[in-house]
C-alpha cells in the first residue's frame, strides 16, 4: 500500500502566513477607516437636514413678512382701498391665507383701529403696552416676537408687527405648520425633528403635548449650543441611552431646528458594512487557502485532475474518475465530494420540482404577478400577464414596465417609494380602457424584503366587477331615500284605493237608472228610482263620487310612480323627456312628508321655468330621478330650516332647464338658508351633512356626484352664499355619442 503524505502542516503554516495576519490587519484598518467616514458622513448628512429644513421656516417666515408689506401698501394707499372697506379687505385677506389667525391695524398711540376677523370686543382696545409694540417703535422696522400658546387656537403663535404711517400693522401668525413638518420628519426608526424657539421652549414636536405643556429644553447641551449660534452635530446621553442631534438655526426668528436620532439607529449602516466586510475577510482567507494549496507544487497536479472532475459536473456530468490523487486528503476530499454531488442531484430535482410547482401556482393565480427592478424594468412575468398583455416573458424581461403595461405609466413614484420605505404601496382603481370598456385594477407593490436584489413584486387584481358592485350603493341610497314608503305602499295603499275604486263603482252601478235590478229593488222598498236619482243629482252627490274616482286614481298613480322609482335600477340608458322625469319627480316629492317635522313638501312653491324646445337626454332615468330627489328634499329641509318661525310661508324652488351647447343643464334653487364657503367646498364629499345627528347620511350629494359625473359623464356644481339660499346646476351630455359608459 503507498503511502499518502499529508498537507495539514502545509496547509496549517501557509494559511497563518500568507492569509490570517494580512488580511486582518487589512480588514481592521479598513473597518475603522470606514466608521471614521461614515459617522463623519451621517453626522453631516443629518446637520444638512436641519439647516435644510431652517431655511425652509425662515422662507415660511419671510413669505409672510413679505405678506404684511403687501398689506400695509395696500393699506396706506387710498386710492386703492377706503378706510370703509379696510376690515373688509383684511377679512379677506385672513380668510385666503389660512396663517394669520389675526390682524390688527393700531394708530400711533396703540389703540386698535381695525383688524379681521372683526370681533367688536377689540375694537378700541389699547395695546401700547404690548411688547411687540413698543419693541417695533424703537426699532422702527418689523419686529418678530416671542412665541405663545394662541387662547383661541390652542397653537403657537407669534406676532409680527410692522411700523406704517398711521401707526402700526399687526399680524398674529399661526405655527400649526412646525407640528406638520415635524411630523412629517422620518429618520432612521426612531429619530425625529423639532423646532424651538429663541428662548428653547418647544414650538413644533411630533408629540403635541410637548408643545402644549411650552416645554422648554434650554437646559439640554445642544439647545444651549444653537442658542449660542453654535450649529453642527452634537452627542450626548439620555436616560443612559447615546443621541445624536444635529442643530440648524432658523434666520431672523432665532428658532432652532433639531435633528434627533439615537446612535444605534444612526450608525447601524456601519454595523452592516462591517459585517459585510468580516464576511468579506472569511471569504477571503478561503480563497487564501485555495492559493496557498495551489502554491505547493507538489499538491498542483492532484487538485488539478479534481478541478477536471468538478468542471464536469458543473457541466451536468456528475461522473467522478476513478484515479487516485496520491494524497489521503485529496482521495477523502473526492469521496466527499461524490456524496456531495449526489445530494447536489438529488437537491437539484427537487429544486427543479419546486420550481415548476412554484410556477404552476404562480401561473394559476387570477392576479396578474410582475417582478419588478429599481430601474422599472420587468425581471418576471406570469401567464395571467402574458395573456392580458399578449405580450410572452421572454419579449417582456428587461423591457420598462411602462412600455409593455401603459396603464401602469403613473406608478413609478409607488415603485421607489415601495423600495425606499421597504413598505407595500397599493393603488386602488387604476383605470384602463379596453374595447370601448372601462376596465378597474387594484395594484398592490410589495418591496423584496431579505434579498440583494432591489426591486418590486407588483400584483394586479381585476376589480371591474368590485366597481360595478359598489355602484350598487346608488341603489342603496335611493331606497334610503324613499325609506319606509315603497316597501308598505302596495299593501298599505293598494288594497284600500282598490275598495275604494271599486264601492265607487259599485255606488255608481247601483243608481243606474237602465239597470233592471235597480228598477226591482226599488218597486220591493216602494221607492221611485227616478226620485232617488233626481236627489242625488241635486246634492251633487254624483259629483262627489266622481271626485272619490278621481283622487283615489290619482293616489294610485302615485303609488305606481313611487314603485316605479324604487325598482332597482339595470343601468339601461335611453332618450329621456327631461321636463317629463321633473313632473315626474315632482309628484313622487310632494308624496315624501318628513315624519319628524323636517318639512313638509305639499307647502313650498314650484315655479317652473322649462325650455320647451329642449332635446331628450340619453341617460339613466332612475339614475338622473333619484339625484333630483335627493336635491328637491335637500331643499325643502334648507327652507323649512328658515321658514318654520314665520307667520307667512314664503318658502319656493326654482326648477329651470336651458340648453347649453352639446350640454343640458337643469338648476334646482331655493331661498333657504345657503351655506358657507367651507361647507359649499366640502358638499359633494362622502358621509359630510350639515344636518343634525339623526337627520342626515351625508351620503345623498356625493352619490348624486358620482351618478352625475361617473355615470353619465356630466357635470354637478353648486353656487351658494350664506343666508341667500343655493342653486344646484346639473348639466348632462344629450347626444348619444358623449355617452361615458
Amino acid at each position: 500500500m503507498r503511502f499518502h503524505s499529508s498537507l495539514k502542516h502545509i496547509l496549517t503554516y501557509s494559511f497563518i502566513a500568507i492569509a490570517v495576519l494580512p488580511l486582518m490587519l487589512t480588514g481592521i484598518i479598513a473597518v475603522q477607516s470606514l466608521e471614521s467616514s461614515m459617522k463623519q458622513e451621517i453626522s453631516s448628512k443629518n446637520y444638512l437636514l436641519a439647516q435644510s429644513i431652517a431655511e425652509e421656516l425662515g422662507a415660511f417666515l419671510d413669505y409672510h413678512l413679505l405678506l404684511l408689506h403687501q398689506v400695509a401698501e395696500i393699506v396706506e394707499k387710498k386710492k386703492l382701498i377706503q378706510p370703509a372697506q379696510i376690515n373688509q379687505y383684511l377679512d379677506s385677506f385672513v380668510q385666503n391665507d389660512g396663517f394669520f389667525n389675526m390682524i390688527q391695524i393700531l394708530d400711533k398711540r396703540g389703540i386698535v383701529l381695525h383688524l379681521a376677523p372683526l370681533n367688536l370686543d377689540f375694537l378700541g382696545m389699547d395695546m401700547s403696552g404690548q411688547s411687540f409694540f413698543q419693541t417695533s417703535n424703537i426699532h422702527g422696522g418689523p419686529y418678530w416676537s416671542e412665541t405663545f400658546i394662541s387662547l383661541d387656537t390652542g397653537n403657537p403663535t407669534l406676532t409680527l408687527s410692522i411700523p406704517i404711517e398711521r401707526g402700526m400693522l399687526v399680524g398674529f401668525l399661526n405655527l400649526d405648520v412646525l407640528g406638520y413638518i415635524t411630523e412629517k420628519i422620518k429618520i432612521g426608526l426612531n429619530g425625529y425633528g423639532m423646532v424651538v424657539d429663541q428662548n428653547g421652549i418647544v414650538i413644533g414636536h411630533p408629540d403635541s403635548e410637548l408643545v402644549a405643556q411650552r416645554t422648554n429644553l434650554r437646559h439640554m447641551e445642544m439647545i444651549e449650543k444653537g442658542l449660542a449660534a453654535q450649529e453642527g452635530t452634537y452627542e450626548y446621553r439620555l436616560e443612559g441611552v447615546l443621541n445624536i442631534s444635529s442643530v440648524g438655526t432658523v434666520a431672523h426668528s432665532g428658532w432652532l431646528v433639531v435633528i434627533t436620532q439615537t446612535a444605534k439607529d444612526a450608525f447601524a449602516p456601519i454595523r452592516h458594512i462591517s459585517t459585510t466586510i468580516l464576511v468579506g475577510i472569511s471569504t477571503a482567507l478561503v480563497l487564501a487557502l485555495l492559493i496557498s494549496l495551489f502554491s505547493l507544487k507538489k499538491t498542483l497536479t492532484p487538485l488539478m485532475r479534481l478541478t477536471e472532475d468538478t468542471k464536469r459536473v458543473a457541466e451536468g456530468d456528475y461522473r467522478l474518475s476513478t484515479e487516485e490523487k496520491s494524497y489521503q486528503e485529496v482521495n477523502d476530499l473526492t469521496n466527499n465530494f461524490q456524496l456531495m454531488i449526489e445530494a447536489v442531484k438529488h437537491r437539484e430535482d427537487e429544486l427543479k420540482h419546486l420550481r415548476n410547482l412554484l410556477s404552476n401556482i404562480v401561473n394559476s393565480m387570477p392576479s396578474i404577478l410582475i417582478g419588478v427592478d429599481a430601474d422599472s424594468r420587468v425581471t418576471h412575468w406570469n401567464q395571467e400577464a402574458e395573456i392580458t398583455t399578449g405580450i410572452q416573458e421572454a419579449d417582456a424581461k428587461g423591457q420598462k414596465i411602462q412600455q409593455v403595461f401603459p396603464q401602469l405609466r403613473g406608478l413609478q413614484d409607488n415603485i421607489h417609494v415601495a423600495i425606499q420605505q421597504g413598505k407595500p404601496v397599493k393603488t386602488k382603481r387604476v383605470m384602463n380602457d379596453q374595447n370601448e370598456t372601462t376596465q378597474y385594477s387594484d395594484v398592490m407593490i410589495y418591496p423584496l424584503v431579505g434579498s440583494e436584489v432591489r426591486g418590486v413584486v407588483l400584483r394586479i387584481d381585476d376589480v371591474t366587477d368590485r366597481v360595478y358592485l359598489e355602484e350598487m350603493m346608488v341603489q342603496t341610497e335611493k331606497m334610503m331615500s324613499v325609506g319606509g314608503l315603497a316597501a308598505g305602499m302596495a299593501h298599505e295603499i293598494n288594497n284600500p284605493l282598490s275598495v275604494i275604486l271599486q264601492s265607487v263603482q259599485n255606488i255608481k252601478r247601483f243608481l243606474t237608472l237602465n239597470h233592471q235590478q235597480n228598477r226591482v229593488v226599488a218597486q220591493t222598498l216602494g221607492i221611485e228610482l227616478e226620485h232617488v236619482w233626481a236627489y242625488m243629482k241635486e246634492r251633487r252627490t254624483f259629483d262627489i263620487l266622481e271626485g272619490m274616482q278621481e283622487s283615489a286614481e290619482r293616489a294610485a298613480k302615485i303609488v305606481r310612480d313611487m314603485l316605479k322609482f324604487s325598482r332597482p335600477s339595470e343601468f339601461q340608458k335611453e332618450f329621456v323627456d327631461i321636463e317629463e322625469l321633473i313632473e315626474s319627480t315632482i309628484n313622487l316629492a310632494s308624496t315624501d312628508y318628513d315624519l319628524k317635522k323636517q318639512y313638509d313638501f305639499r307647502t313650498i312653491q314650484i315655479i317652473r321655468e322649462f325650455d320647451p324646445n329642449l332635446p331628450k337626454v340619453f341617460c339613466v332615468a332612475i339614475e338622473i330621478q333619484q339625484v333630483l330627489l335627493n336635491l328637491l328634499r335637500n331643499a325643502a329641509q334648507a327652507l323649512h330650516s328658515i321658514f318654520e318661525t314665520e307667520d307667512e310661508n314664503d318658502s319656493k324652488i326654482i326648477l329651470r332647464t336651458l340648453k347649453q351647447g352639446s350640454m343640458i343643464q337643469i338648476e334646482v334653487e331655493d331661498n333657504g338658508t345657503g351655506m358657507n364657503e367651507i361647507q359649499r367646498k366640502r358638499v359633494f364629499e362622502p358621509f359630510y351633512t350639515t344636518k343634525k345627528v339623526g337627520i342626515g347620511t351625508g351620503l345623498g350629494l356625493s352619490v348624486s356626484y358620482f351618478i352625475i359625473t361617473s355615470n353619465h359623464g356630466g357635470k354637478i356644481m353648486v353656487e351658494t352664499a350664506e343666508g341667500e339660499g343655493s342653486k344646484f346646476v346639473i348639466q348632462l351630455p344629450w347626444n348619444k355619442n358623449i355617452d361615458s359608459r
